[in-house]
């Protein structure tokens, strides 16, 4: 899963780099559901998606473009089934009363990009708070992957995702106090234009849709995946002979090869059937 954030115009912070103190920065991710295995373990990376890529909100990815990174910023190992629990996030003070979480996947990144953070500005060479754009041209985005562990398909939703950097800063006023605070960066599918993309990578070793693809053989059972999968040729003789006459009902019927793995993933709502004439391409 790729995807941006904004500090939606203007410094997040309320002090200026210099005045400014990490506590820590967490990416919470909304999780909306597990499809498949929710019991077993899952790790899940969080790394920084490299500068050289073209990654922009006023372009659609297909599901198998792979953007390069760069930094790994943190990783966490989660259940899945866990989501559903509720947790508290306990303040300076010790309040908890508006601080219950749940459906929530919180990823503690490393100290260093969050003083990166505190370290941009809204002036001079260091600047990327002036606009969302300058922003992403210093940080181009997040790259999640799950690289271990499990069998479960999680999905998230972004538009009520954020990056919170909790700190402590200089009182404007009263440089010797010290007060806490926390920036959020949020994920904004319109106002600032943040892209975002989901990668699928199918691996099918050993599998006996491997063995039935890429020759010109007829096979007995066809077997059909969403992109990026696979899809088949059905061929029927005799359709580019047919005279100038009125079909009154044409139908191709296809039987589903029952499977146990039924029980967990649904079939398909609709299958896309398109017609092609391989005399003419």
């Amino acid at each position: 899963l790729f995807f941006q954030v904004s500090p939606g115009g203007g410094s997040p912070f309320k002090n200026r780099p210099g005045s400014l103190y990490l506590d820590s920065v967490v990416l919470v991710v909304k999780h909306l559901f597990t499809s498949g295995d929710t019991l077993t373990p899952q790790t899940i990376r969080v790394s920084e998606i490299d500068p050289s890529n073209a990654f922009s909100s006023d372009s659609s990815y297909r599901a198998n473009r792979l953007f390069s990174t760069s930094n790994v910023l943190g990783s966490k190992t989660i259940i899945p089934s866990a989501f559903s629990d509720s947790f508290y996030v306990i303040n300076n003070s010790g309040d908890t009363a508006s601080t219950k979480g749940v459906h929530q996947l919180r990823i503690k990144l490393n100290n260093s990009f969050g003083e990166r953070l505190l370290a941009y500005d809204s002036t001079g060479i260091n600047n990327a708070y002036s606009s969302d754009s300058l922003f992403r041209l210093k940080f181009k985005g997040f790259a999640l992957e799950s690289i271990g562990g499990g069998n479960g398909l999680m999905g998230f939703d972004l538009i009520n995702t954020e990056l919170q950097v909790y700190y402590r800063y200089n009182n404007a006023t009263t440089s010797s106090d010290i007060d806490t605070s926390v920036a959020l960066f949020s994920f904004y599918q319109s106002d600032f234009g943040n892209a975002s993309a989901n990668y699928i990578s199918r691996n099918y070793d050993g599998t006996q849709v491997l063995a039935g693809v890429g020759d010109q053989i007829q096979d007995p059972i066809i077997y059909m995946q969403n992109s990026p999968g696979t899809f088949t040729n059905i061929r029927i003789p005799g359709l580019a002979g047919l005279p100038n006459c009125v079909v009154h009902l044409a139908e191709l019927q296809a039987q589903s090869i029952y499977d146990v793995s039924d029980t967990i993933f649904a079939a398909p709502p609709n299958v896309f059937v398109d017609v092609y004439d391989s005399a003419a391409a």
